[in-house]
């Protein structure tokens, strides 16, 4: 049996991915809650391997983050007459009657709360009839990388249709991979031999294992993913972040790159660069990551050449390149100021895209 994340207090690599996940809440819950005219009805969020709710030391996990967040918005539930249901999910009964008595105390009448006993995929296959017609967030702390196999990853996938707003975030134990990977039980989850597994770099075995449940979304489907990596010693684990909806991947991104300024998805230097935000270098050109420099040459040519006409098109080519939108203006106005472009009135690299296209000089 492995040991027990929960009884000691919370690790530098965990306050990480809780930083990651308040981040992100505190952008997900207005977009659902405050809107003027809410798109959904009904918000569901799910932790199915919720924990105790706190560590030893009184440092809230992900359910107390979660309902604390939510006291933000009780006037806006009641208001908008949402239905608002949180579904925590706890295996171990002792960390099951804890998390009980936390929730007890920070409840409140304007939000359902259930706090459930079971096994994950017992837990899941109660709460999936609830996922249609709804709003959905969906947290999979897992325990290494045992539960998010190729077929439960498919089937939530499968919930990302148009009636339904559907994120999914898990956590994975990546680096198990890298060192195991030919043990079968790992193969059953995505198929990764000893060959990929020993040309990928260490460092970025957790953007290969997001690759891997890339290639898992049906062709037909437009379903964004997008990884967090967190080094812990010699491990390296990660958040998965999935969404049907741009928006929600501009949202996630914009977490990742406040915690890690430099890259935007690490918690470490991944790309083995040396740059600091603390200590700059006097040339300005090293303290540009070689991942914004690609990203900066692509988008010129892909511009350049009109494979990217319109905002709508560059919006989704930057998130996808995980960066911001921040960093594709950035180009788009050297460019203009260069000369190679006009931009028409209107044009805006934002969720707000409306097809609006350059005009290449």
């Amino acid at each position: 049996m492995g040991k027990d994340l929960h009884s000691e207090p919370f690790d530098e690599s965990t306050q990480t991915k809780l930083e990651l996940f308040r981040r992100y809440i505190k952008e997900w819950l207005p977009v659902f809650l405050a809107k003027g005219n809410p798109d959904w009805n009904t918000i569901n969020i799910f932790d199915y391997f919720a924990g105790p709710g706190r560590d030893p030391e009184g440092t809230e996990g992900t359910p107390l983050i979660l309902l604390e967040e939510l006291k933000k918005y009780l006037y806006k539930i009641s208001e908008k007459r949402l239905n608002v249901f949180v579904y925590l999910n706890e295996k171990d009964k002792g960390k099951y009657a804890q998390l009980k008595e936390e929730v007890e105390k920070e409840k409140r009448p304007e939000y359902r709360v259930k706090v459930a006993n079971k096994d994950f995929q017992e837990a899941l296959n109660d709460t999936k009839p609830l996922f249609s017609g709804a709003a959905n967030l969906v947290l999979i702390d897992q325990y290494g990388v045992s539960q998010v196999k190729k077929e439960v990853f498919e089937e939530l996938v499968n919930y990302a249709r148009k009636d339904t707003a559907f994120d999914i975030m898990f956590f994975i134990s990546s680096s198990q991979f890298h060192r195991f990977p030919n043990d079968k039980s790992f193969l059953q989850f995505l198929d990764m031999g000893k060959k990929e597994g020993e040309k990928t770099p260490y460092e970025h075995i957790h953007r290969e294992i997001t690759e891997r449940y890339r290639a898992l979304v049906p062709k037909d489907r437009e379903f964004f993913l997008a990884p967090f990596s967190i080094k812990k010693g010699s491990n390296i684990r990660g958040v998965i972040f999935g969404t049907k909806n741009l928006l929600g991947l501009e949202k996630f991104l914009g977490a990742c790159w406040k915690i890690d300024p430099i890259y935007g998805e690490a918690n470490f230097d991944i790309d083995g660069e040396g740059i600091s935000p603390d200590q700059p270098s006097l040339f300005e050109e090293h303290n540009k990551p070689k991942k914004l420099s690609v990203f900066e040459g692509k988008l010129k040519n892909d511009i350049l050449s009109q494979k990217l006409k319109s905002d709508r098109e560059i919006y989704r080519f930057t998130l996808e390149s995980g960066v911001l939108p921040k960093h594709a203006n950035k180009v788009v106005k050297e460019m203009k100021s260069q000369g190679k472009i006009e931009k028409p009135k209107g044009f805006s690299i934002s969720n707000k895209a409306n097809g609006k296209e350059l005009k290449v000089l």
